[in-house]
């Protein structure tokens, strides 16, 4: 059977769906496409920016104003079930701040309640949270809490990645991961779901900036870092984790303890040399079920000898993954040009499947394989459309689909997050930004259900 869905994009989409489920009946979405909100943004340096509790989708985000000036800046928790398409909107905090870096991280409580923690863009050393009230529902939050960061001659905080571990002993950590002190990413945290946050150490101390995305399989913490933001250094990119407040690189020696922290980013283990016409930035990480990390990144390849502003024309995705002792690393595919000038090495991004780590969500404004850009029949103009790639071979290569075309406006920053063991919400922000600061984006949905041979846009 087939059903066609058009979105007000101009996107068509066509569900080939399967007879029988081996996983047996299951509520079916209410949508397949739908839309968060008019109004919303994020930057890609918090995580969870999204999750999924039973058949509740809880969405972090920045609202711009563009529709409505008084959410300018309104820190904000977007929700939706599922299965009944109920759908709703939560402020955090009144305009706190019009800026995509003040979006929200997201965790599940260990008493079903729901925590955010979220930050202004480095203009004070905040961290601010709050936790909902009622167990499985994301409508009613009780009061806003802080925690003061460093003294008052550290860095402002920007920033917040929660995540919930627990050791062999039962013991749990939930820390939050934040750039702070020394301008380094630095961590929270806060003992067994009680008492007051304290500051647990700092991961790695660069001579600039160090970026850092995070993922966690509930025991370790992997991580991967550049040295610097990409228009100051020639970055490589580097892995390591945390376990039981020690540090380790992706071979499992011992750095420090986190109390103690690195002294620099390459005392991890290196998946990505830099060069001057190879600047790494990373994009997205996630843990396989065997708790082996997967990175997605993207790398500058036409900066050499150019000053800020004049490179950033040519981007390239890779995909690498840690297998026997050994990263492998690969181009995976074109990212296209520079999302606006200034940045150089701001990209549409990309986003792992957490369902199939072999699946990946890019956004780009060229063909990832064949770098043909990606221009509307109704303009000429580029646009940056959402592709699905897939490996077959353990991410040596890949194939490409599109899952957008023909849009009004760029589709970026792919976020992914699994339902169940076998379906995938797809989220994106669809619309125009000039800079972080002055964006105008809805958020857009996708259910994809891996039972489903394939989700081909029919346009």
């Amino acid at each position: 059977m087939k059903s066609v869905l058009k979105t007000g994009a101009g996107l068509l989409w066509t569900v080939m769906a399967l007879a029988g489920c081996a996983h047996g009946k299951r509520s079916e979405p209410a949508d397949v496409r739908f839309t968060m909100t008019d109004d919303g943004g994020w930057c890609w340096f918090q995580d969870e920016r999204a999750l999924v509790d039973g058949d509740l989708l809880i969405v972090g985000s920045v609202a711009s104003g563009h529709e409505d000036q008084g959410r300018s800046g309104n820190v904000e928790v977007l929700w939706r079930n599922l299965v009944t398409g109920e759908n709703g909107r939560t402020v955090l905090h009144e305009n706190l701040q019009k800026d995509d870096h003040a979006a929200p991280a997201l965790v599940v409580l260990d008493d079903g309640r729901y925590m955010a923690a979220y930050t202004r863009h480095g203009t004070d050393r905040l961290v601010r949270m709050r936790r909902s009230i009622v167990p499985g529902t994301a409508a009613v939050w009780g009061a806003e809490t802080k925690v003061q960061i460093g003294p008052a001659a550290s860095a402002g905080v920007t920033y917040s990645n929660l995540h919930r571990v627990e050791d062999d002993k039962g013991q749990v950590r939930l820390y939050d991961f934040y750039r702070g002190e020394g301008w380094n990413p630095n961590a929270i945290v806060l003992e067994n779901m009680r008492g007051q946050w304290e500051h647990a150490g700092s991961l790695m101390k660069g001579p600039g900036r160090p970026y850092v995305k995070y993922a966690s399989d509930g025991r370790r913490i992997h991580f991967v870092a550049t040295e610097q933001h990409p228009r100051d250094a020639d970055n490589s990119l580097w892995h390591g984790y945390l376990e039981d407040g020690y540090l380790y690189d992706s071979n499992g020696e011992l750095i420090n303890a986190l109390a103690v922290g690195s002294s620099s980013p390459r005392s991890y283990t290196r998946i990505f040399e830099g060069s001057p016409d190879g600047v790494a930035w990373p994009a997205d990480l996630s843990i396989d079920s065997k708790g082996n990390p997967i990175a997605v990144y993207t790398v500058q390849v036409d900066g050499a000898d150019r000053p800020r502003g004049q490179g950033g024309r040519d981007h390239r995705f890779r995909y690498a993954r840690w297998a026997g002792g050994r990263w492998l690393d690969v181009e995976m595919g074109r990212a296209g040009l520079r999302l606006y000038p200034g940045e150089d090495d701001y990209t549409g991004l990309a986003a792992i499947d957490p369902c199939n780590p072999l699946i990946v969500y890019v956004s780009t404004d060229e063909h990832p394989e064949t770098g043909e850009p990606m221009l509307t029949e109704r303009d000429s103009q580029r646009r940056r459309e959402i592709f699905k790639g897939q490996s077959w071979n353990g991410g040596r290569t890949w194939d490409w689909q599109a899952l957008t075309s023909q849009s009004g406006a760029d589709n970026i920053r792919p976020i992914a997050v699994q339902w169940d063991e076998d379906r995938t919400i797809l989220l994106w922000l669809h619309g125009n930004m000039k800079t972080y600061q002055d964006y105008a984006f809805e958020i857009h949905g996708l259910v994809i259900d891996h039972r489903i041979s394939g989700i081909e846009n029919a346009s």
